[in-house]
């Protein structure tokens, strides 16, 4: 969500039942290797205040031996696993072993090892710290190696200011590298910057996007942080903006749903998300858990249509959704 990713739920270590998958997927899904739970816990000592009370000191490891159960009991089909080797570029690792190119390869390595176990029904990314001095690098590696469909990325955790011209081109030259071998990109565009909002967005479509024609690029949480308030609701205004006059084609640009429903979501926040979703329209949206740090996929599907924020017709839409990486 903001800085770093929270902390899986727990789990059973039974199946839940084996339901024979109906179609849809959840294309919003984080594993977790023993380097990056290490790599948490090290954090958590340098910075006490960044993993958030009542969470564990080191997250246990997540694999699809976990998650397949629960895509199952879902009834989903298929998942996107997006790496969270980006963390290891999180500046408050800075000083410790963990800010380490090798680490990042293997935590790549790692989701490209997993989705392997299950080709038809798994697809991985990579991810990076943009603004790393290795980064490009990294992405030349994982769109030459060809095992995954594109890259992930998260602004908050990398620090990424996207009102600096020099982060801009950085994030320009990587997305350059996607569009030549036409990989997909997961975008967590939420920064840290306090008043983050339409500015934000417009200068990630305008310099990084437009460059881009062959990316299709999924808004991780409707391009916020998770829930849904003005800072994310002027965001989306920017997208939408930059599709009515042409600066992005609609087939280009998905949004995820993913911890767009929080638990302490006001009707206020229920009501303009609900409006700017038929906005949207549900072909251009994506069901997504981000699992492990929230609920189950089945929980999340439970959440949503509980929250009445699409009518059944755009429900049963989205939940059968599956990105073009997925098909």
């Amino acid at each position: 969500m903001l800085f770093v990713l929270f902390a899986p739920l727990l789990l059973t270590d039974e199946p839940t039942g084996g339901k024979v998958p109906h179609g849809g997927a959840d294309h919003h899904v984080h594993f977790r290797s023993d380097s990056s739970s290490d790599a948490w816990a090290a954090l958590c000592e340098a910075m006490p205040g960044a993993c958030g009370e009542g969470l564990p000191s080191r997250p246990a490891p997540t694999s699809v031996d976990d998650f397949m159960p629960l895509l199952d009991e879902a009834g989903l089909e298929k998942a996107s696993v997006l790496s969270i080797a980006y963390f290891f570029g999180f500046p408050g690792l800075a000083d410790t072993r963990f800010n380490d190119p090798a680490l990042v390869r293997q935590e790549n390595r790692f989701v490209s090892r997993q989705v392997a176990l299950y080709p038809d029904r798994l697809v991985g990314f990579f991810s990076v710290n943009p603004l790393a001095d290795y980064a490009l690098d990294e992405v030349r590696y994982w769109a030459e190696e060809g095992s995954l469909a594109g890259l992930k990325l998260h602004m908050a955790n990398s620090d990424v200011d996207l009102a600096n011209p020099e982060h801009l081109e950085q994030l320009a030259a990587i997305f350059q590298v996607l569009d030549a071998h036409h990989l997909a990109a997961v975008v967590h565009l939420r920064n840290r910057n306090p008043e983050f909002g339409y500015q934000d967005a417009t200068a990630f479509i305008d310099k990084v996007l437009a460059g881009a024609p062959n990316v299709s690029v999924q808004m991780a949480h409707m391009a916020g942080w998770g829930g849904y308030d003005e800072n994310t609701d002027q965001a989306v205004q920017a997208f939408l903006d930059a599709l009515a006059d042409g600066r992005l084609q609609r087939a280009q640009v998905y949004f995820d749903l993913a911890a767009v429903v929080l638990p302490n979501a006001t009707e206020e926040q229920i009501a303009a998300l609900k409006g700017r979703l038929g906005e949207i329209g549900a072909d251009r949206l994506l069901f997504g858990t981000d699992w492990d740090a929230l609920q189950s996929p089945a929980e999340t599907l439970d959440t949503y249509q509980a929250s009445g924020i699409l009518d059944q017709d755009a429900w049963e839409q989205v939940t059968a959704n599956q990105a073009p990486w997925l098909r």
